[in-house]
């Protein structure tokens, strides 16, 4: 059996933003995070640049999680495929 691995560097593939802006409501919205949270979340998130460690160790500090960075990372790790859209996949040229 052959395998087949696709890195998708630059969204053409799925788009990554949609993705996160949808993991990003529901993660503000399950923890009742507050207004201008999301907001606070997008800016950090910079576009996918900030490392994940660094992203939910500043998430886990600002608003006081209980959680670890390793136990938030894996949670968007497990939610994070599902919040793509089958209509978020690009053509492959």
């Amino acid at each position: 059996m052959r395998r087949l691995v696709l890195f998708d560097l630059d969204n053409t593939l799925v788009d990554r933003l949609d993705a996160f802006r949808r993991w990003a409501r529901e993660f503000v919205a399950e923890r009742d995070l507050g207004e201008g949270a999301f907001e606070w979340m997008m800016r950090l998130d910079e576009d996918g640049a900030v490392p994940r460690e660094v992203f939910f160790r500043r998430v886990r500090e600002r608003f006081s999680l209980r959680e670890s960075v390793e136990e938030l990372w894996g949670g968007y790790r497990a939610g994070m495929p599902r919040v793509v859209e089958a209509g978020s996949w690009g053509t492959i040229r």
